[in-house]
């Protein structure tokens, strides 16, 4: 029953909608007499229309957890199947120890983090912003850093494995692949990704997707949260409105709203908060440190608000 995002070949892209609804405890032939090993997880995507069978050492390229694991997450699962252990030098992430029933051998194995999450001193002015993506797309979505050069042009990553690169045009493609691609702007032939309207390739019925570069649209940043409150952390743009005030989120799904004053939610609905200031009624968010709400946990640190980029840092008076 674990939700996870699975690579279509067919769209080359990730859709966020699989399921998995069948784990191998032993090595057997499935469905069109193909073999597969122990371990082998059966995947439904596309709203229950598709099926695949994924093996173990496939795992890091075609499947992707739907959110972060926290280590709450593994003491809520019990003590007596899972372990957790300080990660090696130089990652974050949480490893495998012991499982005690099969159920679990492919949970582990998405109790990971940092290895793909951009950390915040990682991000510049410089990075691309991705957004306007249907359900099944959206693991193409968010901020992408840049990684290297190709064909003497930047090449940038998203934190799902997703790049835009240069190869006659510029091109974007559902994992690290610089032979296809799921999106471009035929044309585009400039020292940069061009900001604006994408179009999918040609045999894909996806819509446009915009594209954008960081410092134009990342207009707020929060830091100070930790462990499940985490999520909240991160840059935010404009997506909309709510209560005659702009509605923004972040590229984890947090959002900023304002009802009756400025809050801070991590599941991005607009019914709950976790961090708010209760004295801020202006058009946009206060800088500075947010209170937690009375019922919140105060485990997961104190969010702070600043501006983005060149915006004057000094606090909103409402």
């Amino acid at each position: 029953g674990d939700r996870v995002s699975v690579f279509c070949r067919g769209k080359g892209l990730f859709v966020s909608d699989g399921v998995i609804v069948q784990v191998l405890a032993a090595p057997a032939v499935v469905e069109g007499g193909l073999g597969m090993p122990e371990g082998a997880v059966k995947v439904i995507y596309e709203s229950g229309s598709s099926t695949k069978w994924i093996p173990p050492e496939s795992f890091d390229r075609e499947l992707d957890s739907i959110r972060d694991w926290v280590p709450q997450d593994l003491i809520d699962g019990g003590a007596d199947t899972w372990e957790v252990v300080p990660p090696p030098s130089g990652n974050t992430g949480l490893q495998k120890q012991t499982a005690s029933t099969p159920d679990c051998c492919f949970a582990f194995l998405f109790l990971r983090r940092g290895p793909q999450a951009p950390k915040a001193d990682e991000e510049s002015e410089d990075d691309y912003t991705v957004s306007g993506l249907t359900k099944q797309g959206r693991g193409l979505s968010g901020r992408y850093l840049k990684v290297g050069v190709h064909n003497e042009m930047p090449k940038y990553k998203n934190r799902k494995g997703c790049i835009i690169y240069f190869d006659g045009y510029w091109k974007l493609n559902g994992k690290d692949d610089v032979l296809h691609w799921s999106y471009g702007v035929r044309g585009a032939h400039g020292e940069l990704p061009p900001s604006g309207a994408w179009q999918p390739f040609k045999f894909s019925t996806e819509a446009p997707l915009s594209v954008q570069k960081a410092s134009d649209v990342e207009l707020f940043h929060v830091s100070g949260l930790a462990w499940a409150g985490a999520i909240g952390n991160g840059r935010y743009v404009e997506v909309g409105s709510h209560n005659d005030r702009p509605f923004y989120t972040n590229n984890k799904g947090a959002a900023i709203y304002f009802d009756g004053y400025w809050k801070l939610n991590f599941k991005g609905d607009k019914l709950a908060w976790q961090y708010g200031n209760k004295s801020a009624s202006g058009q946009e968010p206060p800088f500075g440190a947010w209170a937690p709400h009375w019922s919140h946990s105060a485990n997961t640190g104190e969010p702070t608000v600043r501006a983005c980029g060149n915006r004057p840092q000094t606090p909103l008076v409402d």
